[in-house]
């Protein structure tokens, strides 16, 4: 069964099956939604449902509310309020190698990481972007302040 989504306020439609979740399907389609973990936990993903039906993870049906569009699937049309990011949707996602220049910390809640990449590494971001950081098997995210230094 097809449905269709409209993200609300910017009328923004697109497709989707019962089997993709509602991010997964925008994704699809290079419709950028607010996400980060892609698996419920972040928390990052909060759409409030304006009209229809999704199914959520846990298996239950609603009708209105809030619902994390990463594991909640669509039983008909439906209508959401969502974070929808079109400047998103022609950066490419990149894994690059980094090695850690520098690290300080002006006060107990921030860290002041400088990073040090490939001369041929090329990073383009947009403000308020972040990055994850990958340490063996852990992954965070942290803001990125500027892009001084880098190429």
């Amino acid at each position: 069964m097809e449905c269709t989504v409209t993200l609300q306020p910017s009328a923004v439609s697109f497709s989707t099956t019962a089997a993709d979740t509602v991010l997964s399907a925008a994704l699809a389609q290079n419709i950028v939604l607010s996400h980060s973990c892609k698996s419920g936990d972040c928390h990052t993903c909060l759409a409030t449902l304006l009209s229809g039906k999704v199914q959520l993870a846990d298996q239950r049906i609603i009708t209105s509310g809030e619902f994390l569009t990463c594991t909640a699937t669509c039983l008909e049309d439906v209508q959401i309020a969502a974070d929808y990011l079109p400047e998103l949707a022609s950066q490419v996602r990149k894994q690059i190698p980094a090695k850690l220049q520098a690290i300080e910390y002006p006060s107990d809640n921030i860290a002041i990481i400088t990073l040090r990449m490939p001369p041929t590494a090329k990073l383009e971001y947009l403000p308020g972007q972040y990055i994850d950081l990958i340490w063996q098997g852990i992954r965070r995210s942290y803001s990125i302040a500027n892009g001084l230094g880098s190429n």
